[in-house]
């Protein structure tokens, strides 16, 4: 996707996509090849003999399927029921950005196919839900460089998200490379320049990764230019900080204004977890994970796990029972 500035073009893209879903790894895997590679699936039992082919242990996650140019489906061990996908630049390069779009819009068919895939096994199971747990944008042939990015931050020409302190600056034969925020923190910003031309990448993990994957599922590849422009100047402007009385008002150094030219900052605010019912959705995940052990517990001693709960409800205190209040306001 192309932004021109006034001279150079600006090429503007995702180049990271990870996205989790609690979904059969059969079902989304058929889903991953109708919707994504655009491959046939003969048979759920033959997933992992098309693009998808076992590769052995990794993370935390009991099998690993990998397809073309390194597009990952982790599913999740024994319980089966979780599924991550990651999608890098280079397969997003083979695949097109259309397509990269057209498959975050489908992902919104995923509550319908995985509720009727988990109906049997799982039939208490709420709606499937889907979310990004990364998803990266990238500007690539932006007129500057690392350094004069570096060197405007140090002179405190920057508005920034990230906290003043955390920043990184490398230099090595291959190129220059600035960091701004830190790798734990849920935004972080690279500006390098070793592929010969200088290339700005804001990496978003987490709950600004699940907004910006809804935001672009609902609306798809329209108006993504000044959409990623915006949403970049929410995290980071380059301002004279010498003009205009405080940092909030200075205005943008001119080669970040030839860049960004007249895109307004994006207005995108959080909702609070609470507000989204991330209480149940904790809760399921951690589900998930307990199910291997408690099948292990009720098939060795032989035991009804219902019967433990009914004979073990005496022993709830008020903070479970606030817990459980939560969880079903959650799931509505």
């Amino acid at each position: 996707m192309i932004a021109s500035t006034s001279e150079t073009p600006i090429r503007v893209g995702l180049d990271w996509l990870a996205v989790t879903a609690f979904m059969l790894p059969k079902s989304f895997a058929g889903f991953v090849m109708e919707q994504l590679l655009r491959e046939p699936l003969a048979s759920p039992d033959d997933w992992d003999k098309n693009c998808f082919v076992h590769i052995g242990q990794g993370r935390r996650y009991g099998r690993i399927y990998s397809g073309p140019l390194g597009i990952t489906l982790y599913a999740y061990p024994l319980s089966g029921i979780h599924c991550h996908l990651e999608i890098k630049g280079e397969a997003i390069k083979f695949l097109g950005q259309d397509r990269l779009f057209e498959f975050l819009e489908s992902l919104n068919q995923l509550d319908e196919l995985g509720s009727a895939s988990l109906r049997q096994e799982l039939p208490l199971m709420p709606p499937v839900r889907w979310d990004a747990r990364r998803l990266d944008i990238a500007f690539d042939g932006v007129p500057f460089t690392p350094r004069d990015c570096y060197a405007a931050y140090l002179r405190g020409n920057v508005r920034c998200a990230a906290n003043r302190k955390s920043y990184d600056w490398r230099s090595n034969d291959e190129g220059d490379t600035l960091y701004l925020g830190s790798r734990s923190s849920p935004r972080l910003v690279r500006i390098y320049d070793r592929r010969g031309f200088t290339r700005v990448e804001i990496e978003s993990k987490g709950r600004w990764a699940s907004a910006l994957a809804s935001i672009l599922a609902s609306r798809g590849a329209e108006d993504f230019e000044n959409f990623a422009i915006g949403y970049l100047r929410q995290f980071l402007d380059f301002v004279d900080a010498s003009k205009g009385g405080s940092i909030s008002r200075a205005p943008l150094l001119p080669w970040w204004e030839m860049f960004v030219k007249d895109t307004d900052k994006l207005v995108l605010k959080l909702i609070p977890d609470e507000s989204i019912g991330s209480v149940a959705l904790r809760a399921q995940a951690y589900l998930a994970r307990l199910t291997p052990t408690l099948c292990v517990l009720k098939n060795g001693l032989g035991i009804s796990l219902d019967d433990v709960c009914d004979n073990s409800e005496y022993r709830l205190k008020g903070i479970h029972l606030q817990k459980i209040s939560e969880i079903r306001r959650g799931l509505g």
